[in-house]
This record gives C-alpha cells, sequence and structure tokens, in this order.
C-alpha cells in the first residue's frame, strides 16, 4: 500500500514524542518498545500481527502525547476473523528522517570513542589532513552512516 511509509512514519513521530515522556510511568515501562519501533530494522518485513500489537500498545499511551503535535489519525478497521491473508509489505522510504538518523551516527560515533581520531578530536589534538582522509573513509563506510551521499542528504554538503 502507497500510504504505508507516510503511516509508519507518523507511527515514529509518536513514540519519538513518547520517548521524552518517561516520568509517566506507563510510558517509561514502554520504553524499549518505543525505541525499537523507531529503528529502521524493526519496520523491515513486519506483519499484520506486528502492526496490531503496535497499535494495542500505542493505545494506551497516546493519550500522553503533547497536543500541539497530536494529528488525528483515522482508521476503519474491521474485526473480522474470517478473512485472512499474508500481504508482503515492500520497504520503501520516503527519505532521511533527519532526528532519527542523527541519533544512529551519534551512537555509532559514542560507540567508537576509541578510534584514534574520534579520540584526538575528543582530546582537542590537531588532525593532519591525511588523518581526515582516513577519518572520512572509517566514517563514511560504515552501516549506520549509510555512506557520504545520505550523511549529506541529512546535513547538507561537507567540505
Amino acid at each position: 500500500d502507497a500510504s504505508f511509509p507516510t503511516l509508519r512514519d507518523k507511527v515514529i513521530a509518536i513514540a519519538e514524542n513518547l520517548e521524552w515522556k518517561t516520568a509517566i510511568p506507563r510510558v517509561h515501562a514502554q520504553l524499549d518498545f518505543l525505541q525499537d519501533v523507531q529503528t529502521e530494522a524493526f519496520w523491515q518485513g513486519v506483519t499484520l500481527p506486528q502492526l496490531e500489537e503496535i497499535r494495542r500498545r500505542l493505545r494506551d499511551l497516546v493519550g500522553h502525547v503533547d497536543r500541539a503535535t497530536r494529528q488525528p489519525l483515522y482508521t476503519d478497521f474491521r474485526d473480522d476473523d474470517t478473512f485472512v491473508r499474508e500481504v508482503s509489505l515492500p520497504l520503501t522510504t520516503t527519505g532521511v528522517n533527519v532526528a532519527q538518523y542523527r541519533k544512529k551516527v551519534e551512537q555509532f560515533i559514542r560507540a567508537h570513542e576509541d578510534y584514534w581520531a574520534i579520540h584526538r578530536i575528543r582530546a582537542g589534538i590537531p588532525l593532519q589532513a591525511s588523518d581526515l582522509t582516513t577519518l572520512e573513509v572509517f566514517f563514511y563506510q560504515a552501516d549506520e552512516v549509510g555512506g557520504r551521499a545520505q550523511f549529506e542528504e541529512a546535513f547538507g554538503p561537507q567540505e
């Protein structure tokens, strides 16, 4: 269905908003779930029963979403167990979700703080031109970063 990417992005936006509400016990109890829903891997190969589980788990939490960002999401589900079929949802992307992409890149950098070039930057030690080239290769070849083109799509051209 062509509307799947748009609806998926709305669910991710709801989960992002709720992730900041961990002072609410019901939300805090679902924190791992909310963080998982925001990842690309979670949505790969998602099934209809999984979508129903997502709907049920978010239903109890959606009341805590900030009213300024809350927009109605209309659904037309009919509970009819007589007709169930498996469908294949193609993995489509709607571009780079900058907030999610930024989280992923920051996690990658934190996970590799011991890499010599990142360590030197954090310590305020100047890098040579060859060091920068090596760092670029290391950084842009990482799966989390997705390459220079994806990085520049999210953050603009880098010089």
